[in-house]
């Protein structure tokens, strides 16, 4: 228990980094209502993305549905952007491990991916933040585990640390602030380039899955 207490602060930190930091990000053309941004990965030779949105809905509405599940199929069910996803471990109430396995993307060149990740969660309420008065955070970052060792069947990605951040804004509680930091490695013989096409594209159809299934369970018109 205390080897993953320390991983997961270990992630916190670093996430925290980056959400503090307002000077390094280069802005890239917005997609449906979400900005996009990059700026040099410190932990692998690729970039590290922000993506920002506004969602018409709670917080603890759009948590539950991004929070990975102990259940398969909870996940399965409405998020087409991965072929599988299981829960390897429950280790408490604030931490697991799970492995996502993605569908093969660009007319088969890039290969499905697994990420095997110890994910952290947790609630915040911060003193100083004049527009938000709750975030609510999905932490992740590759681990390994003896019962799911690498194979040749998918290509072993890695989460280096990711944070996922759902803000309530003080002034309208049933409309939430939606922060992605995403920092992945595809691993494989990709180029650059055809990564830095694919992966903003990837992260805005999961955005919008989440979406969907909050006004689904909202019973909201989406």
């Amino acid at each position: 228990m205390a080897f993953y207490e320390l991983q997961a602060s270990k992630i916190e930190a670093e996430v925290m980094k980056y959400h503090i930091d307002t000077q390094s990000w280069t802005s890239m053309q917005p997609r449906d209502g979400m900005s996009i941004a990059y700026r040099k990965s410190p932990h692998f030779n690729g970039h590290l993305y922000k993506f920002e949105c506004v969602i018409d809905g709670p917080d603890d509405a759009i948590y539950d549905v991004m929070r990975p599940p102990l259940i398969r199929e909870e996940r399965l069910r409405w998020d087409n952007s991965v072929k599988d996803f299981q829960c390897i471990r429950n280790i408490s109430d604030e931490m697991m491990i799970g492995i996502f396995i993605t569908h093969s993307a660009g007319m088969g060149m890039i290969s499905s991916r697994e990420f095997l990740d110890l994910y952290y969660f947790k609630k915040h309420i911060p003193s100083d933040d004049a527009e938000f008065d709750r975030i609510s955070w999905i932490l992740a970052g590759n681990i390994e585990v003896a019962e799911r060792p690498i194979t040749s069947k998918y290509v072993r990605a890695h989460n280096h640390p990711t944070g996922y951040a759902v803000r309530r804004y003080k002034n309208n509680p049933n409309k939430s602030n939606l922060c992605l930091y995403i920092n992945v490695d595809i691993g494989g013989m990709i180029p650059r380039s055809l990564i830095e096409r694919f992966l903003p594209s990837q992260q805005v159809l999961y955005i919008e899955s989440v979406k969907k299934e909050v006004f689904r369970r909202l019973g909201k018109a989406g």
